[in-house]
């Protein structure tokens, strides 16, 4: 509402004293708040556009302002930008940003319905999950990933029996628990899928992941994931 009120009283000022309204750049600037509060690179990718042509839009909006230098500059930046930054992974760290490490990445990762170029390490990763999916759950069976892993129901064309792709979204009061774990009785995943360290996690997810831990027979951590399947005896299963 703030936006919307701000430029429309900049549209109507500009037009009324015949100066030049700055839309675009006031409109990147509540675009730039997305990036202040979330703290973290990947969400750079939202602001950064619009931010840019806002800075172009300023910079050339008076007279006697250099526009050919700065327009050059920005292509350049943005060469540096699509270079050394586009199509790279989170886990080159803050470091590899700044000095534009180019992490090697695979087009043919040998993942069906994976058309993205992977990282090396991440294309392993995801071969042998999908790989112990397709082995443990058969077609028309259910998996569940927390916090967030939507990926892996796609990739592997198995189930979510949930109705969310992301826990910290879905789950929000202990009564959304309550009706998870009735759900999860009901439609037993037969394979669970958890990332302890990722931000998503939250006490409603552990609380879940509890009663996995003592229902489900453990697997070898992959990749960050901890990983649990569906008793085969189904002695203590479901939940």
């Amino acid at each position: 509402v703030l936006s919307y009120l701000t430029l429309r009283g900049l549209w109507r000022g500009g037009r009324e004293t015949g100066a030049r309204p700055y839309l675009l750049p006031v409109l990147a600037l509540f675009y730039g708040l997305v990036a202040v509060h979330f703290q973290i690179p990947i969400y750079l990718m939202y602001p950064a556009a619009i931010l840019l042509v806002g800075l172009l839009w300023t910079a050339t909006a008076g007279p006697g302002r250099p526009g050919v230098p700065v327009a050059g500059f920005a292509i350049l930046l943005s060469a540096v930008g699509l270079y050394f930054h586009a199509g790279q992974p989170l886990d080159r760290g803050m470091s590899g940003i700044v000095t534009g490490v180019r992490a090697p990445m695979v087009a043919d990762s040998g993942i069906a319905r994976a058309g993205l170029r992977l990282d090396v390490d991440d294309a392993s990763i995801y071969r042998g999950l999908i790989d112990l999916i397709r082995r443990e759950v058969p077609p028309g069976g259910s998996i569940l990933a927390l916090p967030v892993n939507p990926e892996l129901y796609f990739l592997s064309r198995r189930r979510n029996p949930t109705r969310f792709f992301n826990s910290a979204i879905g789950i929000r009061t202990n009564e959304d628990v309550y009706a998870i774990l009735e759900t999860l009785r009901r439609d037993p995943p037969l394979l669970v899928f958890y990332r302890p360290q990722d931000k998503y996690v939250t006490g409603h997810a552990e609380r879940i992941m509890e009663t996995v831990r003592a229902r489900y027979e453990p697997l070898s951590p992959r990749g960050g994931f901890e990983i649990y399947r569906y008793p085969r005896d189904g002695e203590n299963a479901g939940f």
